[in-house]
């Protein structure tokens, strides 16, 4: 019996000191039981809480053949949620897949990464890549908003500052 996870896919690479500012509450990082390293970030500001989550591209996250990826949507611009983790990288468009969205919200809850408190379930995906090279998924939900607290989080965030 090990003692330690290894890693399947790189870590992200990910800023911590550009641009930061008060939304920027903090970020974690971890690796999920099945060796998959991901870094969280949570933003707040006066409207919603918003937790930004930077996983590898791979399909076991998503549940699917790797043939049957979604499309992303090249001329798109970043979803602006005040994220800092994604600063430096490249982006490489949205995903609008509803698919694509409510298996990243399954694969989020399998962990234990995030739970959804009721039967609403939301998320937005966009594609980026890191320094290294290695291609990346955002995934941002909302934890709390105009519907009040839709889901919750146990991760423990690392302050930036």
């Amino acid at each position: 019996m090990c003692d330690y996870l290894q890693f399947d896919y790189p870590f992200p690479v990910c800023n911590h000191t550009d641009g930061i500012s008060d939304f920027n509450i903090g970020y974690a990082q971890g690796v999920t039981e099945n060796g998959i390293p991901f870094e969280a970030e949570l933003i707040k500001d006066a409207a919603e809480t918003n937790l930004s989550i930077i996983l590898p591209w791979c399909v076991e996250i998503f549940d699917c053949e790797a043939d049957s990826m979604p499309e992303f949507i090249i001329d798109a611009e970043p979803l602006d949620l005040n994220n800092v983790l994604t600063k430096g990288m490249i982006f490489n468009g949205r995903i609008d897949d509803t698919d694509f969205i409510l298996g990243c919200n399954e694969f989020l809850e399998s962990t234990g990464i995030i739970e959804f408190t009721g039967q609403y379930r939301n998320g937005y995906s966009e594609k980026y890549t890191d320094a290294n090279g290695t291609e990346l998924v955002r995934f941002s939900v909302t934890l709390e908003g105009e519907l009040g607290e839709v889901c919750i989080s146990e991760l423990d965030f690392i302050s930036f500052i």
